[in-house]
């Protein structure tokens, strides 16, 4: 047994503090938690028993450590069995019955891997109607915002994306890493915005990605991201969440499907 950083009242202590940005610290994290906490304090120089004083009073302070906590980390064709479900079902039956163009938000965004492997999924599977399709991108990380749209990544990030399709989308740069080509960044953007404590403008989305987000956030913050995505999604819209991802209590108005080896909400109600 290691020697425990932070005593239980330390530990309970921030995570009251944490829980005021919605983020949980589930008890089989709390040694690595320690450590970046640690971590943390030390760059700033800030004694840890301050730390909590000066969290409560220091709203960018706390979203700094927020931002630290959260795993940004993603890559293209993540869960590609969602883009299948995506591009075979859920957008053929939106185009028969919706007027143009069709919103696909991607809360959570990361660096915009999801983004873009959304797009890439729309080249392959259905170029007539990708020209009709508008894709955002949403984090509450100005950081990771702009890593989104400077849209640089390494191998790694593209490991579970199909060689052909790498070689087609993305390309080369001279520093090793690769960037998608330019129709893959059309009808594509990114916007800097916290869905936990702003409510997004109603009936706004088509589809919703919210994958390997829920998985951080205290059992009320959920409950909040899961109205907020209720309300920003349209009449017949569909949502996807992440497939290791327990989503218990659905919104009323959502109904399980499943696509293929996909599992996705559909909101009750017809599309327009």
């Amino acid at each position: 047994m290691t020697d425990r950083i932070l005593n239980s009242f330390q530990l309970n202590l921030f995570r009251q503090i944490l829980s005021t940005e919605g983020l949980a610290i589930p008890e089989t994290a709390e040694e690595v938690f320690e450590l970046q906490l640690h971590h943390f304090a030390t760059k700033r120089r800030i004694p840890l028993e301050q730390l909590p004083f000066r969290l409560k009073e220091e709203a960018a302070l706390r979203r700094a450590l927020t931002e630290k906590l959260i795993v940004h980390e993603s890559y293209f064709y993540r869960e590609p069995h969602h883009f299948f479900a995506l591009t075979r079902s859920v957008l053929p039956e939106l185009a028969k019955c919706k007027s143009r163009p069709i919103t696909i938000l991607s809360a959570g965004c990361a660096a915009g891997e999801e983004v873009y492997s959304i797009r890439i999924s729309l080249l392959e599977e259905l170029p007539a109607l990708s020209g009709e399709i508008r894709i955002t991108g949403m984090d509450r990380s100005k950081k990771i915002i702009e890593a989104a749209e400077k849209a640089c990544y390494s191998n790694h990030a593209l490991r579970e994306l199909p060689a052909e399709l790498k070689q087609k989308y993305l390309k080369p740069l001279k520093n090793g890493f690769f960037s998608p080509v330019e129709a893959v960044r059309e009808n594509v953007d990114f916007v800097q915005a916290d869905l936990l404590k702003e409510t997004p403008v109603k009936d706004s989305y088509d589809i919703i990605f919210c994958r390997n987000v829920m998985m951080y956030l205290t059992n009320e913050a959920r409950e909040r991201l899961k109205l907020n995505f209720e309300a920003a999604l349209k009449a017949g819209g569909a949502f996807f969440f992440g497939t290791t991802e327990a989503f218990f209590n659905p919104p009323p108005t959502f109904r399980k499907l499943h696509f293929g080896n996909a599992f996705f909400y559909r909101k009750t109600g017809k599309c327009q």
